[in-house]
């Protein structure tokens, strides 16, 4: 700035004075010129817009009216338009484009000489054939607009601003100078020397007034301003030390924040005709996220350090993105609407998170400024209310739950003034128990008397002042009557409570809904009168056993059947009255129930009368628990003429199978003949040898040695062909034995080989190896065998073509059991009799009785397996039977 001077004119030698207008010369200028820049850029910035916003009208007005006409290809009517709007000096060129057709018109006019610059809109033509029709384009429109017009007008404001800014400066120069040249210079120099002075903090500062004209005037105001500067400064002072003292210690989250952003952004939106804010959020929802986090904290207090988990106020002050959450936004947008509608205050509840990521639910209010004023310092204060909300929602939970709890209960709480006789509380519940309505309120204790039964109402009132008189707890049972005359029971209980000086203060009490207790307590006594009678008069033995086996209960004629009476079996061991083999048996049953409570069980065991004679009983246990001890019911059913009568069959079923083994025995008389006497011929062939090298001289005793040892290897072969028809005649009661069931049918072919051989049969056996051993009786399972190999030679003697093929084959089956087959190449069997085949007494031979394959079912089934019989392919049949295998292998 300097260097701009004349060169012998230097500053330090400049006047005050000089130095005064030259800056307030320059300070004016800088002014002027920089306003007369703002006001011509302003003209300009609007004209520009203006001419820009023509241009889209032209643009959006072709665009709509041209719809019609294109979507017809209508040329004259889109010239017309066109040359319509061309007349405009401003227009450039105007240009319709269709689809499907490329240019269809198009208006240019030439531009001015030096002027280039053109403003350009393009805008789509949509027409949509029908309303209900999606649009669609089908041509575009092009404006183009020049700016020479505008450009000219923008350089003339320009010049006319330039003109009164240079007049002004000039004029206000030389009015400047001549004022303080000859007017006010020294007045001035020493004002300003005060106000330096006050600007400089010094308050105590004074003007010397010189003279009562305005400058003496101005410099007594100078002294009141400063006067009245010390005493604002003193009480702004005093204020900020007491509001910063509140706003840092107050138990309240204070922030200051910056919303002029915000107000801003809801002003704009109101400008451009968006009076529904909340409506605008709606379709918008992200600007309520973009507002709030143009929001700035400008300032927090220490409490709002302390409630959000902040190192410091500066972490405060950027970090309002990190506490809002997603329900915040939400509420902030309820804030946008409130601002917009000019509210002062606004209010609500949201979740907020702590620095370190806890939530928090706070009370926030907002205080708003007027909306003329700067919305740079709005006041928001946020409360924390967790510990309240919890404590709402506990109690919320706890009346919910209580109304849930009297509902299921269907009891319902009240309370009463007796002072009064005002009733003060009357829960949900209570209003159904007593058949009134909620919507009608609490009910007068007159009304409540006037539900109470007649009968119950005196009971009811003394019940009452009894309570009153001796200031204690009460309880009643009485009736009440609803208004559609149904009666209910009720259990009322009533509980005082005293003030801290003694007195009565209300009674609260609740009443439960007992009529179903009623009805119940009325059916267990008809049950228990019932039930009574069943036990005590029904023939049928009835007990019940403790866990330690003593008889509780016993029915008469449970007592009767053994011989006793009820008295002196009730405490008795349950033990005496069971056969001694039995008795470890009736222990085992009595754990199993108790480790199986709530399961039926049923056995059979044999029971001694007090005379000593047998009964063989049924009984059917369940263990349950009585009074939380463990104790046993027992039905006893007498099965002992039941018993009887099974093993009477169980023994002509044995003397039927030992008569159909002696007829199959009859059947091999020539087989076992012969099997006899190969060895009986053997032995007296060896004997004569024997006798030769006996006679011989001298004896050969080597020679007779052999000879006896095979008349003894003869003998026990006969022996043993005898013993093994001897097994099947005889008349011996049944065994459980571990058997080899291939061994039993190698000893049962043994007395069938001769039979087989004499009716051409030729045998195959495929006996795996390694199979379970089974439990049974040999003889009636050779039986088995045998019936089945004899009625398949009896059937392929029954077929004179083809060959006569015998095959047997055991095998492990999938319960680890045994599987026997049996196959012959007969005639095979009738598929619509298979079913009859195991009946007893039916038969398919001429003569036959019908009995073998029955015998051999019962046979198979009483040892826990099963028979059946299928078509052999090509021809012929198979029978098959499976046996269990032994106890420990099964399990």
């Amino acid at each position: 700035m300097i260097s701009r001077f004349p060169a012998g004119l230097q500053l330090h030698a400049v006047s005050l004075h000089t130095k005064l207008m030259l800056a307030l010369t320059m300070l004016v200028a800088a002014v002027v010129a920089g306003s007369a820049y703002l006001e011509i850029e302003r003209e300009r910035g609007r004209r520009l817009l203006e001419l820009e916003g023509r241009a889209t009208e032209f643009a959006d007005l072709l665009s709509r009216s041209l719809a019609q006409p294109l979507w017809n290809v209508d040329f004259k009517a889109i010239d017309h338009q066109l040359a319509a709007l061309s007349d405009n000096a401003e227009v450039v060129e105007f240009s319709v484009t269709a689809v499907n057709y490329g240019l269809v018109s198009t208006v240019t006019k030439a531009q001015s000489r030096g002027t280039s610059d053109t403003i350009v809109r393009m805008r789509p033509i949509e027409y949509a054939a029908f309303p209900s029709s999606p649009a669609e384009k089908i041509g575009e429109v092009r404006v183009v607009l020049s700016r020479a017009l505008t450009d000219a007008a923008i350089a003339s404001f320009r010049r006319s601003i330039l003109l009164i800014a240079v007049t002004t400066i000039i004029s206000l120069y030389v009015a400047t100078f001549v004022l303080l040249k000859w007017m006010v210079r020294g007045p001035i120099n020493r004002l300003e020397v005060m106000v330096d002075r006050i600007a400089s903090g010094d308050l105590d500062a004074r003007c010397a007034v010189e003279s009562e004209d305005e400058l003496g005037r101005l410099a007594m105001r100078v002294n009141a301003m400063a006067a009245r500067l010390r005493e604002s400064t003193a009480q702004l002072r005093e204020s900020e030390r007491k509001y910063r003292g509140i706003f840092e210690t107050v138990g309240v989250s204070i922030w200051e924040e910056d919303f002029s952003w915000v107000k801003a952004a809801i002003d704009q939106l109101k400008s451009r005709g968006f009076r529904d804010i909340g409506e605008y959020l709606t379709e918008h929802p992200d600007f309520a996220r973009d507002a709030i986090s143009k929001v700035k904290v400008v300032d927090v207090n220490d409490t709002t350090i302390r409630l959000f988990k902040a190192q410091d106020k500066e972490e405060c002050l950027v970090s309002l993105h990190k506490i809002i959450t997603e329900e915040t936004i939400k509420v902030f947008e309820k804030v946008l609407v409130a601002l917009a509608e000019g509210s002062a205050r606004f209010e609500a509840e949201t979740p907020l998170k702590t620095l370190t990521g806890e939530r928090l639910t706070v009370l926030f209010t907002i205080t708003f400024p007027p909306q003329s004023d700067p919305f740079d310092r709005v006041l928001v204060t946020v409360t924390d209310i967790t510990e309240r909300k919890r404590a709402e929602e506990e109690l919320r939970r706890s009346e919910a739950y209580l109304a849930e709890a009297e509902s299921l209960s269907k009891s319902g709480s009240w309370a009463w003034n007796p002072t009064t006789d005002e009733i003060t509380y009357w829960s949900q519940e209570r209003y159904r128990l007593f058949g009134f309505d909620p919507k009608a309120g609490i009910p007068s204790l007159e009304a409540l008397l006037q539900r109470i039964h007649p009968e119950d109402r005196a009971k009811w009132l003394e019940n009452a002042e009894s309570a009153i008189r001796k200031r204690g707890d009460s309880e009643i049972d009485f009736r009440v009557v609803l208004p559609d005359g149904e009666i209910r029971h009720l259990h009322g209980i009533g509980h005082p409570v005293f003030s801290e000086s003694g007195d009565l203060v209300e009674i609260i009490g609740a009443a439960m809904d007992i009529t179903e207790n009623k009805r119940a307590e009325e059916a267990l006594r008809e049950s228990e009168e019932k039930w009574k009678a069943v036990f005590e008069n029904n023939p049928t033995m009835y007990f019940m056993v403790d866990a330690e086996g003593t008889i509780l209960s016993v029915n008469p004629y449970g007592a009767e059947q053994l011989g006793y009476t009820v008295s002196e079996l009730i405490g008795s061991s349950v033990l005496d009255i069971f056969h001694e083999a039995d008795r470890e048996a009736v222990q085992r049953n009595t754990v199993m129930c108790l480790e199986q409570l709530g399961r039926t069980m049923s056995w059979e065991l044999r029971k001694i009368r007090k005379d000593g004679s047998l009964l063989w009983v049924r009984e059917t246990a369940r263990a349950v628990l009585m009074k939380n001890q463990p104790v046993i019911l027992i039905v006893c059913e007498d099965v002992t003429e039941r018993k009887r009568a099974a093993e009477a069959l169980r023994e002509a079923q044995q003397e039927l199978a030992r008569v159909n083994r002696i007829t199959t025995m009859g059947q091999l008389a020539a087989s076992i003949a012969h099997e006899v006497n190969q060895p009986i011929a053997a032995v007296v062939t060896h004997a004569h040898a024997a006798l030769r090298w006996l006679s011989a001289t001298p004896p050969d005793l080597k020679e007779t040695r052999q000879a006896l040892g095979h008349i003894v290897k003869d003998g026990n072969r006969a022996s043993e062909v005898i013993g093994r028809i001897r097994a099947l005649i005889k008349k011996i009661p049944p065994r459980n034995d571990l058997l080899d069931i291939n061994e039993i049918i190698r000893e049962t072919i043994a007395l069938t080989r001769n039979e087989l051989v004499r009716n051409g049969v030729s045998l195959q056996t495929q006996l795996a190896k390694g199979l379970p051993l089974v439990q049974g009786d040999r003889v009636q399972l050779q039986q088995v065998i045998l019936n089945l190999i004899l009625n398949a030679v009896e059937a392929m003697n029954s077929t004179e073509k083809g060959a006569r093929t015998l095959l047997i084959r055991t095998e492990e089956d999938r319960s680890r059991g045994v599987l026997v087959e049996v196959h012959d190449t007969g005639p095979g069997l009738e598929l619509e009799h298979l079913d009859e085949l195991f009946n007893a007494f039916y038969t398919t031979k001429p003569g036959g009785m019908g009995m073998g394959l029955s015998i051999c079912r019962s046979i198979i089934e009483a040892h826990g397996g099963r028979v059946w019989a299928t078509a052999n392919k090509p021809q012929g049949a198979v029978f098959r039977f499976t046996l269990p295998p032994r106890q420990d292998v099964a399990s």
